[in-house]
């Protein structure tokens, strides 16, 4: 092969969205169909068995293991070619629900911001992040969830916009390049965004979202990466100055934070047959993320000591999780040790909910299932109290909540 056509396939590996050819349209097509056939065989007979080792409801259980099947089975490039880039998504979306399409180009690092509910009027703003592995893009599940969010919110009073981060996606980019694209997203709004109160504005994410969420506090809480330090002390940058003038910013909320790449713990075996994600998908995603090298603090923020986590520029933090995830110990791991020195963190569990709950139910079933999960409800509440100004209660100082009657 030449050298000319080495850099081609190169190029064509690197693409995105990627263009599948008819053979690998036709491998992605049965691959799919066989994957759906046997899953409905299986878990879909199998699952009226499914014992205590299975999801709780039985819907929960077949959605959960289709999505483990296909996550552990299609390639990066074949789901990318599936899911529309984030961007196009959210265009699309917008349209769909008659919402304004406000996108603003981060042009430092090359992501996108895209709004959410109406920035002109909303008091407070919090810069998500959205899940996937740093793999998958974001589709109009994610805006929906973000939209109802702020509806919710706004039934009592509270206004809420969310400015949603587009970020690259592995292995087009690799870590410190999300890092720096969500540090930008957060000196966007601090800078052009000053009539919101440094207090007034939050930290969001799910799953990888979650991950990167915690690294941008790092970043601004005396912990700055070193590919950041030159650029953070530019006079446009915003996230510098938090701890120059003791500002802190509203508050962080992490839904099924993907904060700890070791996978072999009791929750990951009590849980692989109830969850949506499976370690064998976790790990290939993790070691994409770095590009194989290893992991620090920013990439893997469960490996920061306890020391790290003192004087975080945030005035609450909030963790969700499910009783059914693979990852649940590891979160547990890293609670414990923030709380041990930032008692402001608020750790709530759902009862028979797996990975990103709100999310992937919610999105599976109906909007009405998505008001019934107990880790929307907590994410609700202590939002109403945050943005309220009121110190939002514990629910209780024990880290599981209990199973509604």
């Amino acid at each position: 092969m030449t050298t000319s056509s080495r850099t081609a396939k190169a190029a064509k590996q690197e693409e995105y969205p990627p263009q599948l050819s008819l053979t690998e349209k036709l491998k992605l097509y049965t691959t799919a169909t066989r994957i759906a056939s046997t899953i409905a065989v299986t878990h879909g007979l199998g699952g009226i068995f499914r014992g205590a080792s299975g999801a709780s409801s039985f819907r929960v259980h077949v959605a959960h293991a289709l999505i483990r099947r296909l996550s552990d089975t299609l390639t990066d490039r074949e789901y990318q070619y599936l899911l529309k880039p984030t961007e196009d998504a959210y265009n699309d979306w917008c349209k769909a629900k008659r919402h304004v399409v406000d996108t603003v180009a981060l042009s430092r690092y090359g992501a996108k911001g895209l709004w959410i509910g109406d920035k002109s009027t909303a008091k407070h703003v919090m810069v998500f992040y959205h899940g996937g592995g740093f793999a998958l893009s974001a589709n109009e599940v994610y805006f929906d969830f973000c939209l109802d969010l702020i509806n919710a919110l706004k039934k009592t009073g509270l206004d809420l916009a969310i400015f949603f981060v587009a970020y690259s996606l592995t292995p087009h980019a690799r870590y410190p390049t999300q890092l720096k694209q969500c540090v930008e997203a957060l000196d966007y709004i601090l800078t052009t965004h000053s009539s919101i109160p440094v207090e007034n504005v939050y930290l969001g994410g799910d799953s990888a979202g979650a991950n990167v969420a915690i690294s941008v506090l790092l970043h601004i809480s005396h912990h700055p990466h070193a590919s950041l330090i030159d650029e953070d002390n530019d006079i446009n940058s915003g996230t510098h100055n938090l701890v120059e003038t003791d500002s802190y910013l509203g508050g962080i909320v992490c839904l099924s934070p993907w904060i700890d790449f070791n996978f072999d713990r009791p929750s990951e075996e009590e849980n692989r047959k109830r969850d949506c994600i499976s370690k064998k998908s976790e790990l290939a995603w993790a070691t994409s993320y770095t590009d194989n090298n290893p992991f620090d603090p920013w990439s893997e923020p469960t490996l920061a000591p306890v020391e790290w986590w003192r004087g975080l520029r945030a005035r609450e933090f909030l963790v969700l999780a499910g009783s059914d995830e693979i990852l649940l110990n590891g979160i547990e791991e890293f609670v414990d040790k923030v709380q041990s020195v930032f008692p402001n963190l608020v750790f709530f569990v759902g009862q028979n909910e797996g990975h990103v709950c709100p999310i992937v139910d919610g999105a599976l079933f109906s909007k009405k299932s998505r008001e019934k999960i107990q880790t929307w409800q907590e994410m609700i509440r202590w939002f109403s109290g945050c943005l309220s100004s009121e110190q939002p209660p514990s629910p209780s100082k024990l880290k599981h909540s209990q199973t509604p009657s």
